[in-house]
């Protein structure tokens, strides 16, 4: 009887460019695939889960494909990882390298209890480009400016991605225990993310669509179109590198570095930038990297942060961007830059509150880039020059939005509104929308003089 050896899938719902899988075939065991839930160190957001449950449930039916089946197990990890590797009569355990600072220390304390009962377990790296421990700068510190970063990672010789090792083989499923997906209640009683599925199904065909697509037409118009909020110019694929229903090496060898794909390329290092800082420097996860932040004196003011989630700022684009990430678990990256430099700069309210309510929010919540992007917009991370940059909501709605296609789809209650009057309704004293919470232009000035005096 051929031996087998469990693959715990968590941060890769992915055949291909899968390391763990493929060292699994490779080695000559055969697969029991394996997801155990949430219980794993992992910070999982509200919304996040509803991508999850659709991408596990994709994922089963690619393996299904080859007669395998994902064995789905709910409870402590280590607990679990002992019941199947008894009932299953594995030889050993293989998954993929995590880098957030509860993830390690999870994957370490469940690795030597397995060593020590004689279960072999192999790690491998597959969900960044270059991982954090083998990239420093010349003083050999780990880099905190983006720029030689970014250099840094086009000068290594990104590996090419393994293909699909199931391809070719059919195997006998394991008779082994296993709940129902629905079991998790992933998904949220009332529907609100259906609305997304215009975007995507949480299915790895949509995902290599959407990079056919990018490579066929959307490149060339990537940089100027990214930022326009009521277009489509954005890749939309932020969900499947967060689920791992794609690889970032896939992503990356399917857009060679060149003229046309460097724009999108540099945002892909920056994620990869954001989980080397997170690696190296896990406190920022609820601590500015600039320790000269840590005293900065943020309001405390419920009704402030409330009226920012509910979108009810009395700023169109701010309430439209806050509106759609209720509605959708969604928002374009151009608006989650200016409803969060709303909050932290006009509104004095800290990054930490903005950031822990994306994280539960975003459909694709990322907690490395969603960190990185919140303290680099307040002005107390990494790159934040200058960190005393405010975005004037209404230039920039103005300037992205010129028509008000995207505040209009919405607000539809500023329907009849035009030109400044739609970006600014207040300018009309008898319009029905809620007037502004703060005033923008007194509101700059103070944070900008407590810029001074930080």
């Amino acid at each position: 009887m051929k031996k087998k050896a469990l693959v715990w899938f968590r941060r890769d719902l992915r055949l291909e460019d899968n390391e763990a899988l493929f060292a699994c075939i490779a080695d000559g065991l055969e697969p029991i695939p394996v997801w155990l839930g949430l219980q794993d160190g992992s910070k999982t957001g509200s919304a996040f889960k509803v991508g999850l449950h659709y991408s596990l449930m994709d994922l089963d039916a690619q393996l299904k494909e080859f007669g395998l089946s994902l064995i789905f197990c709910q409870g402590n990890c280590l607990k679990s990882l002992i019941s199947l590797i008894q009932e299953s009569n594995a030889c050993a355990v293989y998954w993929n390298r995590r880098y957030s600072a509860s993830e390690i220390d999870c994957d370490k304390n469940i690795m030597e209890s397995l060593r020590l009962q004689g279960i072999e377990v192999k790690s491998f790296a597959s969900q960044l480009l270059v991982e954090p421990m083998f990239l420093r700068n010349q003083s050999h510190q780990p880099y905190k400016v983006f720029t030689p970063f970014y250099k840094a990672i086009l000068g290594k010789n990104i590996p090419t991605p393994k293909p699909n090792p199931l391809h070719g083989k059919t195997f006998q499923p394991t008779a082994i225990n296993s709940i129902a997906l629905d079991d998790f209640n992933l998904l949220p009683s009332i529907p609100w993310h259906k609305e997304f599925f215009s975007v995507t199904n949480f299915t790895r065909t949509d995902a290599l669509n959407k990079i056919a697509s990018l490579k066929q037409h959307k490149l060339e118009d990537y940089s100027g179109m990214r930022d326009i909020p009521g277009h489509d110019g954005t890749s939309l694929l932020s969900w499947a590198l967060r689920l791992g229903v794609i690889g970032v090496k896939e992503l990356w060898h399917a857009l060679e570095p060149d003229s046309h794909s460097s724009v999108y390329l540099r945002q892909l290092v920056w994620r990869e930038f954001s989980w080397h800082l997170l690696f190296h420097f896990p406190k920022t996860a609820t601590e500015p990297l600039n320790e000269r932040f840590k005293a900065w004196p943020y309001l405390k003011d419920k009704h402030l942060l409330k009226s920012w989630q509910q979108g009810k700022t009395g700023v169109p684009i701010v309430d439209a961007g806050m509106r759609q990430l209720w509605k959708t678990g969604y928002m374009h990256n151009r608006v989650r830059m200016i409803c969060a430099s709303y909050l932290t700069k006009n509104l004095n309210i800290s990054w930490v509150d903005g950031e822990k309510w994306f994280y539960d929010t975003l459909i694709d919540a990322d907690e490395a880039n969603n960190v990185m992007g919140w303290q680099w917009v307040a002005g107390c991370g990494a790159d934040a020059a200058p960190y005393f940059r405010i975005f004037n909501p209404v230039l920039q709605s103005m300037k992205f939005d010129p028509e008000g296609a995207y505040l209009l789809k919405w607000l539809p209650e500023l329907a009849g509104l035009k030109g400044k009057a739609l970006h600014q309704p207040w300018l009309q004293p008898d319009f029905n929308y809620p007037k502004p919470l703060v005033c923008l232009d007194t509101s700059r000035k103070m944070a900008l003089q407590l810029y001074q005096n930080g």
